[in-house]
């Protein structure tokens, strides 16, 4: 079902022939999706690309601060705002409906690109097999507090982020984001797969480099953001070749396997003491890998200690609900 569109603009220079489109869908985010417009538009693909914005019904600037990039910006943006907020997924099919390139391109608002991003991604699709390929997306500024989240992709992943992909058109033929799949926003990550399913290849271009804003969590939003963990269960349970993305083909990370040996560990010892050490892996990772030290130290082991519950509860729970073991 088609969107409703309560407004479309266009830019003064019109889109002739695209060899990419970029799409990026947004809502509520005003001043970062005026970056990533500006960045887009420092493209080095003169006249070879266009950008289409989907305004997913925001309540903030966003339409005047758009009418007034379409009249100082040099490149073909396509504007259109939905008339009811509806989720990313249907954004980004909205802006595939109208998008003319032989390419692709998602990004998202809270992302910068590099002018060389598109030129590096397109040089990647060296094969006729290549259906899609991922760049390389790493944190805008140092993460000086650790109650942030970001993007972070330094190789073929299987997420398939929208900060930062391409598709050949051809690749796209019939298949759609799927808004089922908002709940979790794991949309990008199933039409990824289902290309791949395809017989599609995909390809990484490090070149093709997006910077992705860091942005501040409460503590609340913190601990429980492994909850995000449930779509990776939704995910191979509907796409089976995504285990060969897991830790041995069970566990999100190798953190989440010694985790596991831990509670194992602790639950044992009630009969025999001497397995309380399967615990120490998971405890010398624990100091090794989280930045527990300095003032705050309490705090922020038992910080880190609740993510991983909740990541260990949301894992267990999702695998039992799809029916597909993710640890």
């Amino acid at each position: 079902m088609n969107p409703a569109i309560s407004r479309r603009a266009c830019s003064l220079v019109p889109a002739v022939d695209p060899l990419v489109s970029v799409i990026i869908a947004s809502h509520n985010r005003e001043e970062m999706l005026s970056r990533a417009v500006t960045a887009v538009a420092a493209q080095d693909l003169p006249d070879e690309y266009e950008l289409v914005v989907v305004d997913d019904a925001s309540t903030d600037g966003t339409p005047d601060r758009m009418l007034r990039l379409l009249e100082e910006t040099t490149i073909p943006v396509t504007y259109l705002r939905l008339e009811a907020n509806s989720g990313p997924a249907v954004g980004r099919n909205a802006g595939l409906a109208v998008a003319q390139g032989r390419f692709i391109a998602f990004t998202d608002d809270d992302c910068v690109q590099s002018p060389g991003w598109l030129r590096a991604a397109l040089d990647a699709f060296q094969s006729p097999k290549t259906g899609m390929v991922q760049g390389r997306t790493l944190p805008a500024r140092p993460t000086s507090s650790f109650l942030s989240r970001h993007v972070e992709t330094r190789g073929v992943d299987g997420t398939f982020a929208t900060a930062n992909i391409v598709y050949r058109r051809e690749a796209l033929e019939g298949q759609l984001f799927d808004p089922a799949c908002s709940w979790g926003q794991w949309e990008d990550m199933d039409l990824g797969w289902r290309v791949l399913e395809q017989g599609w290849e995909v390809c990484f271009a490090p070149q093709a480099l997006v910077k992705h804003e860091v942005l501040s969590m409460t503590r609340t939003q913190w601990v429980m953001w492994p909850w995000h963990y449930f779509v990776w269960c939704a995910n191979t349970a509907r796409h089976p070749g995504f285990r060969r993305h897991l830790f041995l083909g069970l566990w999100v990370r190798p953190m989440h396997l010694l985790m596991d040996l831990a509670v194992a560990g602790m639950l044992a010892s009630r009969w025999r003491r001497s397995a309380a050490l399967l615990a120490l892996p998971y405890a010398v990772a624990f100091v090794r890998i989280h930045n527990v030290r300095g003032r705050s130290f309490f705090t922020r082991v038992l910080l880190y200690l609740a993510r991983d519950a909740v990541a260990f509860v949301c894992l267990r729970l999702g695998s039992v609900r799809h029916r597909a073991v993710v640890l």
